[in-house]
C-alpha cells in the first residue's frame, strides 16, 4: 500500500493555505466590493455574482476529466501545481483593477474572474487527487484531510484579520479620497504570489509520487480513462452522491454565512469594523476542530464524525440567533459553532478519496482526478446558490451603501445570517446518513483492486 512520507504529513496544504489567503478578498468581501466600491447597483452586482458562478460551476465539473485525461511532463496531477497557480493569478489581480466606468469593470471583473477560477478548478482538483494518490490507507486519509482542512483555516484566519487591513493600509498609502480600489488591486497581487509558492512547495514534496504514464500504445490502452468511465465512477457509486449532496448544502450554508457577515456587522451590529474579531474566532475554531477531526474518526469513523460536526454547526448557528445583537455572545456560540463545523469540514478530502476508491473498485477505472474534481463542483455549486439567495435576501431589503437601518432589516439580515445557513446544513445531514460504506470497506476494497493489480501483472508477465 501507498504511504506518506513526513514532508508530505507535515507541509501538504501549505498551499491550500495561501489559496484560501487570496479567496478571503472574494469570499468575504466580493459582493461589497461590487456594490460598494465600483458602485454598481444591487440588481447588476447579483447579476455578476449569478454568472461567475454558473460559469465557476460548469468549468468546475469539467476539471476533473481535463486532469484525468492529462499526462503531462512531472505527472498527471503535480505538474498542473507548477504553471496553472501563476496564469490564474494575473487574471485575478485583473479582476480588482476597476478599469474604465462601472459598468466597464463590472464586465473586466466578469471575465477575469472566470479565466482566474477556470485555473483554478484545474490545479485545485490536482492538488486534492494528488493528496489522495500518496496514501490509500483510510486513517492516513484522514490525517492529510485534517491537515489540508487546517491548513486551509489557518489560511482563513490570517485573510479574516489582515485582508481587511491590508486593503485599508494600501488604500490609505496609495490612493486617493474615500476608494478602496488601489487597497484591493495590490491586496490581490500579494496574495496571488503567495498562493504561487504554496503550491511549488506541494509540487516539491510529493516528487515521486505521481509519476507520468509511459507514452507507449500498449499502456494507452490499458490506462485510458474514457468519459464513460468517469460517469461510471458517478453513476455507479452511492458512496459519492451522498457525499456531493451533503457537501453542497454543507457549503452552500457556511458560504451564505460567510459572505452575509459583513453585511450582518453593518446593518445589525452598527459595526463594520467587528467582522475583523468575528471572523477571525470563527476560522480560529474552525482550524481546532479540523485539527481534532482524525481523533474523532478513531472512534466513530469518518460519516458518523462528520455528521457530529455538521449537527453540532447548524444548532450552535441557532443559540448564536437568540443572542443576537450582542456581540460578545454571537462571536462565543458563532466560534463554537465553527469548532464543530471544522471537524466534519476536516474530513471533506477524506469522503472523497472514500468515494473514489468505491469508484473504482465498482468500474476498474482509476478516476480520482475527476470524483476529486467534484469536490470543487460541490463547492462552486454551493457558491452559485449563494449567490441567488444573498441577491434575493439584499434585494429583498432594499440594500444600498447609504440605506436607512430600520427593525426590519435588522430582522430580515439576522434570519438571512443565522437561520438560513443552519437549516441547509443541517438538511445536509440526511444523505449522509444513506451512506453505507464504512472505513473499515475502503481498506478491503483497496487489497481487491490491489490484488486484481498482482494477478493482472502476472498474467502479462507469462
Amino acid at each position: 500500500m501507498i504511504r506518506m512520507n513526513n514532508k508530505i504529513k507535515n507541509f501538504y496544504g501549505i498551499g491550500d493555505m495561501f489559496f484560501s489567503f487570496m479567496v478571503c478578498i472574494e469570499l468575504y468581501f466580493m459582493m461589497v466590493f461590487l456594490t460598494d466600491v465600483l458602485k454598481l447597483n444591487v440588481a447588476m452586482a447579483g447579476t455578476i455574482v449569478s454568472i461567475t458562478a454558473m460559469g465557476d460551476l460548469i468549468t468546475s465539473f469539467i476539471a476533473g476529466g481535463i486532469v484525468d485525461k492529462s499526462n503531462l511532463k512531472w505527472g498527471k496531477y503535480r505538474s498542473w501545481l507548477l504553471f496553472a497557480p501563476g496564469i490564474a493569478s494575473v487574471f485575478f489581480v485583473m479582476e480588482f483593477s476597476g478599469v474604465g466606468s462601472a459598468t466597464t469593470a463590472g464586465i473586466v471583473f466578469t471575465i477575469c474572474y472566470l479565466i482566474s477560477h477556470t485555473l483554478w478548478n484545474i490545479f485545485y482538483t490536482a492538488s486534492r487527487a494528488l493528496a489522495g494518490a500518496v496514501t490509500d490507507d483510510p486513517t492516513e486519509r484522514a490525517h492529510i484531510s485534517g491537515r489540508i482542512s487546517a491548513w486551509m483555516n489557518a489560511g482563513r484566519i490570517a485573510g479574516s484579520k489582515i485582508v481587511i487591513l491590508m486593503i485599508g493600509f494600501f488604500a490609505a498609502t496609495f490612493g486617493s479620497g474615500e476608494s478602496q480600489l488601489i487597497g484591493y488591486t495590490i491586496t490581490a497581487l500579494i496574495t496571488t504570489v503567495l498562493m504561487c509558492l504554496g503550491y511549488l512547495i506541494h509540487f516539491k514534496i510529493t516528487d515521486g509520487y505521481d509519476k507520468p504514464q509511459e507514452a507507449t500504445k500498449e499502456n494507452a490502452t490499458k490506462q485510458t480513462v474514457t468519459i464513460a468511465d468517469m460517469f461510471k465512477g458517478v453513476g455507479k457509486n452511492p458512496p459519492l452522491i451522498s457525499v456531493l449532496v451533503c457537501e453542497f448544502l454543507r457549503l452552500s450554508g457556511y458560504y451564505m454565512m460567510m459572505a452575509l457577515a459583513a453585511y450582518y456587522c453593518k446593518l445589525v451590529l452598527g459595526n463594520p469594523a467587528a467582522i475583523g474579531n468575528l471572523l477571525m474566532a470563527m476560522n480560529i475554531c474552525c482550524l481546532i476542530g479540523a485539527l481534532c477531526s482524525k481523533t474523532f474518526v478513531t472512534k466513530l469513523g469518518t460519516k458518523m464524525t462528520t455528521v457530529l460536526g455538521m449537527g453540532g454547526a447548524a444548532a450552535m448557528m441557532v443559540v448564536a440567533m437568540m443572542v443576537s445583537p450582542n456581540l460578545t455572545g454571537v462571536t462565543v456560540c458563532l466560534a463554537i459553532s465553527q469548532l464543530f463545523y471544522g471537524i466534519s469540514f476536516g474530513l471533506t478530502t477524506s469522503l472523497y478519496a472514500n468515494a473514489a476508491t468505491f469508484a473504482e473498485f465498482s468500474t476498474g477505472k482509476n478516476t480520482a482526478g475527476f470524483i476529486m474534481g467534484l469536490l470543487s463542483f460541490s463547492i462552486k455549486g454551493a457558491i452559485f446558490i449563494r449567490g441567488l439567495i444573498i441577491t434575493f435576501v439584499l434585494g429583498f431589503i432594499g440594500y444600498s451603501a447609504e440605506m436607512t437601518v430600520t427593525t426590519q432589516v435588522v430582522g430580515n439580515t439576522s434570519i438571512a445570517f443565522f437561520i438560513i445557513p443552519a437549516v441547509l446544513i443541517a438538511v445536509g445531514i440526511l444523505p449522509l446518513m444513506l451512506m453505507k460504506m464504512k472505513d473499515s470497506d475502503v481498506i478491503d476494497m483497496r487489497k481487491e483492486i490491489e490484488a486484481r493489480k498482482n494477478v493482472q501483472v502476472s498474467a502479462e508477465a507469462q
